[in-house]
């Protein structure tokens, strides 16, 4: 009995773990077969977060010119275009909601077309709590958790895998390009640039799990040369009560998880920022962010005694206004980041 209950609680866990929150993700479930451009609305789960009219290509009767990654269906968008108006995004609502303090792994395939004129950076996914739609078209301005930091190349499907910790609450992610044009960095290919020009971009096999510690440890220990090793988790927010500078045993083991997928490596340098809410007055929310940082700074140190700033800034630069009890829990917090 009890071993069954062991091997019923660990495939439990297992599959919590193993399962991809991301809804018709190898592209391969839809209403009709695709006889055209601008059909999306064919494909099931994904929806345009935009006016923008983005393609479902599928071999059973509209394929693209490229062949899938895998399977028979891919999703096609511009991301990058003459008109800055003229970029389209696609999203889908996740199986579950994200939770606050997980890990997940963010994994798909992208493809930059053959004839697009400029290759970019800067794709990325956006995880948020409502529905991103606007009813134009229009470039979405948004603060994406995971985005490419290297220009994709063009014709050759290229792997991006990123991993990063939800704030929670997260039930939709938005696929697409979010920045600036002047913030996008480009390479021009050889194709000739005309007037009206755009560069078009596939997509295929999307995957979003959660990571256990131990994963996360496993893989800060391996090759360097590992897209996981490279992409590992750079920022994060340690919250705190009101008024209290100890770290409760959720906060605990959300920074526990996040140290421990860092390499070991004696050139990183952490930063540390403490801030709090606006409950009391600036000299003593100034020495409660300093208490906030050191509480922190202990945990880290626990595992790197090096290279450590630490900065402390009161009710200074809030996250947001301080005009309700949930606002104020959101800054109530001390940051950190990390520099090679």
């Amino acid at each position: 009995m009890r071993r069954a209950l062991f091997l019923f609680l660990y495939f439990s866990i297992y599959n919590t773990f193993s399962q991809n929150l991301i809804p018709n993700g190898q592209l391969e479930s839809f209403q009709d077969c695709p006889s055209g451009l601008r059909q999306l609305h064919k494909i099931n789960d994904w929806f345009s977060a935009s006016a923008g009219t983005p393609e479902y290509y599928n071999t059973c009767g509209f394929p693209a010119n490229v062949n899938p990654k895998q399977g028979n269906g891919l999703i096609g968008l511009i991301l990058y275009s003459d008109y800055y108006i003229d970029i389209e995004y696609v999203g889908v609502m996740l199986k579950d909601t994200l939770e606050r303090g997980q890990t997940y792994l963010l994994e798909f395939y992208v493809y930059v077309d053959e004839n697009a004129p400029f290759s970019i950076d800067k794709i990325g996914a956006f995880f948020s709590s409502s529905k991103v739609k606007l009813a134009h078209w229009s470039p979405i301005v948004e603060k994406p958790q995971v985005f490419a930091k290297q220009i994709i190349e063009p014709s050759r499907w290229v792997k991006f895998e990123e991993f990063f910790i939800a704030n929670g609450g997260e039930q939709f992610m938005t696929v697409g390009n979010f920045f600036e044009k002047d913030e996008v960095k480009i390479k021009r290919n050889s194709h000739k640039q005309t007037a009206g020009w755009y560069s078009y971009f596939y997509f295929d096999d999307f995957s979003l799990k959660k990571v256990r510690s131990d994963e996360l440890k496993s893989n800060s220990k391996s090759d360097s040369k590992s897209s996981f090793t490279n992409s590992f988790q750079k920022k994060h927010i340690v919250y705190f009560e009101s008024d209290e500078f100890d770290l409760s045993l959720d906060e605990l083991n959300r920074l526990k998880n996040f140290v421990v997928q860092i390499p070991e490596n004696d050139k990183i340098q952490f930063e540390l920022t403490g801030f709090t809410d606006s409950d009391a007055s600036k000299a003593y929310n100034l020495e409660l962010s300093k208490n906030r940082v050191e509480s922190v700074s202990k945990i880290v140190k626990e595992q790197f005694s090096w290279n450590l700033i630490k900065l402390w800034k009161g009710e200074e630069s809030p996250l947001n206004e301080n005009k309700n009890e949930f606002d104020k829990s959101q800054n109530r917090r001390v940051e950190i980041s990390i520099f090679p």
